[in-house]
């Protein structure tokens, strides 16, 4: 996936070690992901929600955030929109 608004990210780094070495683990997992469908996805993170179609909540490794992403599978783009309070 072409991963975009990694910038949107930046108030996590330096918050703590655990919470630094799972948002690059997340990142990287995504920018090399090759997912054609949701469902895909949804294996491959099975605590992520799908919000619509081709939007999709990431719970945060702290489990107290999590981060938003629009997804537009046939052409391979993962934008991230937003990074929220997580709320269940």
């Amino acid at each position: 996936m072409r991963l975009i608004g990694r910038e949107r990210l930046n108030c996590l780094k330096g918050q703590s070690e655990a919470l630094d070495k799972w948002l690059v683990s997340w990142l990287s997992e995504l920018a090399h992901a090759q997912w054609a469908q949701a469902g895909e996805l949804l294996n491959q993170f099975p605590t992520a929600r799908q919000l619509q179609q081709g939007l999709f909540a990431f719970r945060v490794g702290t489990g107290t955030h999590e981060i938003e992403v629009q997804i537009a599978f046939p052409q391979g783009i993962a934008l991230i929109t937003a990074f929220k309070n997580f709320r269940q």
